[in-house]
């Protein structure tokens, strides 16, 4: 077999020519592109990096800022939660000792008030008890009673006249006696000589009935005066039987 050099010579110059033709037109602006290509691919490459980065240090960041937001809402809890129990151990105190100030009160309320129904009750048996006696020497007042209370009052005349103003009883104004009770004829007789006798100058007594002097009698000579009272000695009881119903009261509040 024989071989034609010239054609292989020609076909060799063809393929250096299209070598050529293939490296200026094609292989020359893939290899451009495909560079152009890589590299903005490394440059988008490059962008994603800082971005992970930058998002990773965002994520860092956003996760120092939750755990320290994470910390304060545990420390505003707690701050709350105490707060909380302090409010309550305080309203607590608060109200247990508005109960027992309340509850004081009532009860100091309760004792006043059982005190001022026992002092009233005192008093009104007391006064019970005195209206009865006085009640009952009215009706068991007789000529003797009352010529017993004419001696009793004008034995106390008598030793109150060392009192009586220099001349008052002579003319010195009327002698007026005042009694509660109208005497009978013969008591009357005995006060108007006994006053006669005692005061010899003041010329007659005069004889008033004032129903409010009770079982007394009253001597007016101008300003001076001498008085003589069943009541007095009624009012001593009275006060004596209060005391005595306030010491028994308080003994039997001790027993209880």
């Amino acid at each position: 077999m024989l071989i034609d050099w010239f054609t292989v010579a020609a076909q060799g110059v063809n393929f250096l020519i299209l070598v050529l033709v293939l490296k200026k037109f094609l292989y020359g602006p893939i290899t451009r592109a495909m560079a152009a290509r890589e590299e903005k691919i490394a440059g988008r490459l490059a962008e994603a990096a800082t971005a992970r980065e930058e998002a990773r240090r965002e994520a860092a960041a956003l996760g120092t800022e939750r755990a320290r937001l994470e910390a304060e809402k545990q420390r505003l809890l707690a701050a709350a939660r105490e707060e909380v129990g302090q409010w309550r151990e305080s309203a607590l105190a608060e109200a247990r000792q508005a109960v027992d100030d309340s509850r004081r009160g009532w009860l100091a309320g309760l004792a006043a008030e059982r005190e001022a129904l026992s002092r009233r009750l005192r008093r009104r048996v007391a006064e019970e008890v005195v209206a009865l006696g006085r009640r009952a020497f009215r009706d068991l007042a007789d000529n003797d009673l009352e010529r017993r209370v004419v001696n009793t009052f004008l034995a106390k005349a008598q030793s109150a006249g060392g009192d009586l103003p220099p001349g008052a009883a002579a003319g010195g104004g009327p002698l007026v006696v005042e009694t509660g009770f109208a005497p009978e004829n013969g008591t009357r007789r005995q006060l108007v000589d006994g006053l006669a006798a005692l005061f010899p100058n003041a010329g007659e007594a005069q004889i008033a009935l004032t129903p409010e002097l009770g079982f007394g009698l009253r001597l007016t000579l101008g300003q001076w005066q001498v008085e003589w009272n069943l009541d007095w000695y009624l009012r001593e009881f009275e006060a004596a039987l209060g005391e005595t119903l306030v010491s028994h009261q308080g003994i039997g509040s001790n027993e209880r």
